[in-house]
């Protein structure tokens, strides 16, 4: 019940660059993307790229902190939406009964399309991260579309007294092996 009945991937319609900005080794660029059934029913997802310097291809990280991601030699990829509150893709199929976790997932299939289309992207290293709620929706967005390579769904670790500067995120990639250190 926390899925639902998906529809079969949306088609994208048009995608506008909405702006490119450099910062220090790094680019940062959103863009929004039409998407939907059919060219007259459509919806718009941001997505937001921010791209280590360098010639690639990088690792894509969707969801995360940004600094840390790139920090690591990753793309960080946000993208808008929620499991609370996932827009209005669902007017878009009424014959379809896909709850909130399942439509954000369903949208993050438009979000990966747009990734294969980024030079700058390692197309067989794209992962995605989620705690709680969007933990579990990362699981359903990964079971949805197989192009997404590793998952990172938790919560945040308990502090046992110990002193580190490593997050759950980042001790999952690197037991995944999609860390580059």
């Amino acid at each position: 019940w926390q899925v639902g009945t998906v529809p079969p991937k949306a088609t994208t319609f048009k995608t506008t660059v909405q702006s490119e900005t450099q910062g220090n080794g790094y680019t940062t660029r959103v863009v929004a993307i039409d998407y939907g059934p059919q060219a007259d029913k459509t919806t718009t997802v941001t997505v937001t790229l921010t791209i280590p310097q360098g010639p690639g291809p990088f690792p894509v990280m969707i969801g995360g902190a940004a600094a840390s991601v790139i920090r690591r030699g990753y793309i960080a990829c946000s993208y808008t939406g929620s499991v609370d509150a996932p827009g209005e893709i669902a007017t878009l199929y009424p014959e379809h009964d896909f709850a909130s976790m399942g439509q954000v997932a369903f949208t993050l299939q438009t979000v990966v399309d747009h990734l294969l289309t980024v030079p700058q992207v390692d197309k067989g290293r794209i992962a995605i991260t989620g705690y709680s709620r969007a933990g579990k929706m990362a699981l359903i967005a990964a079971a949805l579309d197989e192009r997404i390579a590793a998952v990172v769904a938790g919560k945040k670790a308990p502090d046992y007294g110990m002193e580190h500067d490593l997050t759950v995120q980042e001790v999952l990639l690197r037991a995944s092996g999609m860390d580059k250190k």
